[in-house]
């Protein structure tokens, strides 16, 4: 839902929109483009379900267009390889990546990517990557020092030589 100051509303248009399931962790993308901003979901979901109540695949983890325009048959809910195979409970921006945590093992639409409980996605090129060897513990938080890039990562844990102590 949106909240526009004095009333909330659903996202975009009637009140098909969403996921078919619980919504942990939201991320807004300023893309500064044409095509609007983003709005990244994760959560513990399989479908995202647009205004004319089209079903698309959508594997915890979702991007919904905000300038969509539905009126000229443009879907809201954008696919990407975004995916994990465990809910998503945490996201943050830097870098041009999209980092997020929680109870998974694997990333990309496929689940093709190794991806202990931590990933990235690279909303330049479409494509999620691992971190290293990922963390032992779902991840609850993530954050990104926008001055140098660290990812810190709110975990129980850790069997990784490249995690910090701090952890």
């Amino acid at each position: 839902a949106i909240w526009n100051g004095t009333a909330w509303s659903p996202l975009g248009v009637g009140s098909f929109n969403g996921v078919d399931g619980p919504v942990y962790a939201l991320k807004y993308h300023n893309t500064n483009d044409t095509n609007g901003d983003d709005l990244y979901i994760g959560g513990s979901f399989r479908w995202s379900t647009e205004y004319d109540r089209t079903s698309t695949p959508a594997f915890n983890i979702t991007m919904w267009n905000v300038g969509c325009l539905p009126a000229y048959n443009t879907y809201c809910f954008q696919p990407r390889d975004l995916g994990a195979d465990g809910p998503v409970y945490t996201m943050d921006l830097g870098g041009g990546y999209l980092y997020f945590g929680g109870a998974f093992l694997a990333a990309g639409y496929a689940y093709d990517v190794p991806a202990k409980h931590v990933a990235a996605f690279s909303y330049g090129s479409d494509q999620c990557y691992s971190l290293g060897a990922g963390l032992t513990n779902t991840v609850q938080d993530v954050a990104v020092d926008q001055r140098d890039g660290h990812v810190y990562a709110a975990s129980q844990g850790c069997d990784s030589d490249d995690c910090s102590a701090s952890e």
